[in-house]
């Protein structure tokens, strides 16, 4: 429906990119969560819901470099990988797509909240997953919010 990429090919690229860390130094992923997507499914209707997703899926592949990643990785879930990008890069390129995210008219006010996690060496893939989705969690406390792993 979004025409992203799903699971499957995320975790075979993601493999890909963790062996390519020794020269690449860096690489960030996010786990981008639509604030309250149950309320706006309930409110609006599910065709709705998915006309939210397909125009998320949009802004996130206009806003991203040609080599990042995008996948959808739940039901409002998208995950973004950025390789040769540090956390500092990752968080301004996140802060951006929040704002435009906040400011679009989707037909509603929709908000999303992300986690971001890095690495500088090779690690388990489930490990930087698991990362991220803490800094999620942390960040969907409070709602359109950005939240960096270990800050």
């Amino acid at each position: 429906m979004t025409n992203l990429w799903n699971r499957r090919y995320l975790y075979t690229r993601l493999k890909d990119e963790m062996k390519r860390l020794k020269q690449n130094k860096v690489l960030s992923l996010a786990i981008i969560d639509i604030d309250n997507f149950k309320r706006i499914n309930d409110t609006f209707g599910h065709l709705f819901g998915d006309k939210v997703l397909i125009e998320m899926a949009c802004i996130l592949q206009k806003n991203l470099r040609k080599n990042d990643i995008v996948a959808r990785w739940g039901g409002e879930e998208f995950i973004i990988v950025l390789p040769k990008t540090d956390v500092k890069g990752a968080k301004i390129v996140f802060e951006r797509i929040r704002k435009i995210i906040e400011n679009y008219d989707f037909g509603c006010k929709i908000t999303v909240s992300g986690g971001i996690a890095f690495v500088g060496e090779d690690i388990e893939v489930d490990k930087l997953i698991g990362m991220a989705d803490e800094a999620l969690y942390e960040a969907k406390r409070r709602k359109n919010l950005i939240a960096v792993y270990g800050e």
